[in-house]
């Protein structure tokens, strides 16, 4: 049907993994060993997370994808404050509220790397057709 070739030009099929993924227990139990290596394994009370801890959580969690997303590049600081600041535009002053809100930030920055991942392999494709 016109709607699921639609849906699927939108998604592409790395953001479409990354979903599946996101939604599963393995993904819940790297956030948090990720979370607790980013924040040195000390305790906290989990309140005002720091933006130096969000980005090594991203990292701790990118570094542990499952294949083939681990076939996605790293996401630069400026690319994980780009995406962050789509739903938290003050996290660089005011840190990540709770451990939920971190949960959410992270699985942004996961989507919007698959989702440039899809982009970029878009572009290499009309590229090679082009060349042919």
């Amino acid at each position: 049907s016109s709607e699921s070739s639609c849906s699927s030009a939108i998604m592409g099929s790395v953001t479409l993994a990354m979903e599946e993924y996101l939604s599963t227990t393995t993904f819940a139990e790297c956030l948090q060993k990720a979370y607790c290596a980013a924040r040195g394994g000390g305790g906290s009370n989990d309140r005002n997370i720091s933006a130096q801890v969000l980005r090594e959580t991203c990292l701790e969690v990118h570094a542990s994808l499952p294949s083939p997303l681990d076939e996605i590049p790293d996401p630069d600081a400026a690319f994980v404050e780009r995406a962050v600041a789509t739903v938290l535009p003050d996290v660089s002053r005011s840190g990540v509220r709770d451990e939920e809100e971190l949960e959410m930030v992270v699985q942004v920055v996961l989507l919007q790397l698959a989702a440039a991942t899809d982009k970029l392999g878009g572009i290499v494709q009309e590229a090679e057709e082009d060349d042919s």
